[in-house]
């Protein structure tokens, strides 16, 4: 059965998880007054045929909020979340407009690509019951490209363990693993480049010279000029 403040309090703890992680500042995450939120983003939303349990809970979630106006928060790969607070009218109603939902349901994250992921709450129905079928036997065998992936998989680990190496989550450095992190992020671009350009793909040392036409597009110092009539 639905329940307001248990909503509130399971929203609230999904996004003081989300705020821990390095790209992020935990002044990102704003929260209502004890009245609720006074925004016309909420109140258009009555006559785009949402119930008065989704208003009242929309007026009382917490929410991501960029510093810049209609700067977007990213909670997962392609994932969006939609902050209603201080919101102007009908500046939240264009995934409803694309894929509309039933009035008692409302989005709380879109999905930017095919990647992402739309997260909706439905104040009425319960939960459902998921199949227990595996999906595995419906994706087609790619075992063959494992190869390509390797590296791919090895800066995930990578980053994987920075974070436990940070204290996460407990003692969690979130501005020591997210220096790491942006070293390690440069890192894998010249990889990247690398392989793009027809190169060796295998990772090499964080602190390694990019080769000069790559070094602009990652942010090094671009290669200087030979002088004219200089071989």
């Amino acid at each position: 059965m639905y329940s307001r403040d248990e909503t509130v309090a399971a929203v609230s703890a999904f996004y003081q998880q989300i705020i821990k992680h390095p790209y992020l500042e935990d002044s990102a995450l704003v929260t209502p007054p004890a009245s609720g939120w006074d925004s016309l983003a909420i109140d258009g939303l009555k006559s785009e045929g949402k119930t008065d349990t989704v208003i009242d809970l929309l007026r009382h979630l917490p929410y991501l909020s960029g510093e810049k106006p209609h700067e977007d928060i990213l909670v997962y790969y392609e994932t969006l979340a939609i902050c209603y607070a201080g919101a102007e009218e009908g500046s939240c109603t264009w995934m409803d407009q694309n894929n509309p939902l039933p009035g008692h349901c409302v989005y709380l994250t879109c999905n930017l690509d095919r990647e992402g992921y739309s997260l909706i709450m439905d104040t009425e129905r319960e939960d459902e019951k998921f199949a227990n079928q595996s999906l595995s036997a419906w994706h087609p065998d790619v075992s063959d490209l494992e190869p390509y992936m390797a590296a791919t998989k090895l800066f995930t680990a990578t980053i994987y363990n920075t974070y436990l190496e940070f204290g996460w989550p407990a003692n969690f450095d979130k501005d020591g693993c997210r220096e790491r992190i942006l070293r390690l992020s440069r890192k894998e671009d010249r990889r990247m480049h690398r392989w793009l350009d027809g190169g060796d793909p295998t990772p090499r040392d964080e602190d390694e010279d990019p080769p000069s036409k790559v070094r602009k597009a990652t942010g090094g110092v671009p290669p200087r000029k030979p002088k004219k009539g200089v071989t």
